[in-house]
């Protein structure tokens, strides 16, 4: 985990926020950097979150500003206040939010149906700033970074060129909805969205079992608590959810043993 932030980080800090009284490093998740930070000469707390640049391409960093930005514009409590950010060193400053007493994982997985959901029903912006579900786009990136030949994977491609060609485009995707991704304080509250992506629900769905190592009990009572708070199809969401993890679950393999071969 990294501890610290560079002299430039923290230069910009200070300039935006007023002079810096406590820093320290949190345990935030598999792609990023977190601290809470108290500034100023009447002291505020705030999060601190700065971008794995190393791991995350420009694309990357570009949709999860927007994606944010969007969910912040179209929504009230979904995802944290952002208080500033500077795009070229990666940090975001959010305004800074307790945690609550941890729940139980069915109470968890409830919140995270009823995230979902609210997510799923904001508009989808009109223009073309947020990157559209491309599951097979990404393999062929991990392949290539990874060095491994495309042609040893041609039914997982086909599979999700499939995907992405009868993607209907009806919503935005969280795309990464681990707990560790769900903020619970006065309320839950979504955040990091640099995985976001225009899709349907059973790509988050399918994401959020698979990142999560949902049992096939757990699996259920999430689908089945999305499918009541929509008041969507079950069987039809099931079938859907089915086939994103058919695709899903190797591409999170290959991504987590790039991530292993940055560090």
């Amino acid at each position: 985990m990294n501890t610290h932030l560079d002299t430039q980080a923290l230069n910009w800090l200070e300039q935006s926020l007023g002079p810096l009284v406590k820093l320290s490093p949190v345990k935030h998740n598999h792609t990023n950097f977190g601290f809470i930070a108290t500034y100023g000469q009447q002291p505020v707390r705030v999060f601190i979150k700065m971008l794995n640049r190393a791991l995350l391409s420009k694309q990357s960093m570009q949709n999860e500003r927007q994606a944010r930005h969007w969910v912040q514009k179209t929504s009230f409590g979904l995802t944290p206040e952002t208080l500033c950010e500077n795009q070229t060193l990666g940090l975001i400053v959010d305004r800074y939010i307790p945690a609550q007493p941890e729940h139980s994982k069915q109470t968890r997985l409830a919140h995270i149906a009823q995230l979902m959901v609210k997510l799923h029903s904001l508009p989808v912006p009109v223009e073309k700033s947020l990157l559209p579900q491309q599951i097979n786009k990404d393999i062929k990136d991990l392949l290539n970074a990874l060095n491994l030949p495309l042609d040893d994977y041609k039914a997982l491609l086909a599979t999700a060129a499939l995907l992405d060609e009868k993607n209907p485009k009806v919503c935005i995707c969280h795309g990464d909805l681990s707990f560790e991704n769900i903020l619970f304080g006065d309320r839950p509250y979504l955040i990091d969205w640099e995985y976001a992506r225009i899709g349907e629900p059973a790509y988050d769905l399918a994401a959020c079992i698979l990142i999560n190592s949902l049992t096939h009990e757990q699996q259920d009572f999430l689908l089945h608590r999305y499918a009541f708070e929509s008041h969507c199809d079950m069987s039809e969401l099931k079938i859907r959810t089915q086939y994103y993890l058919a695709a899903l679950k190797p591409l999170n393999q290959l991504w987590f043993k790039y991530k292993h071969q940055l560090q």
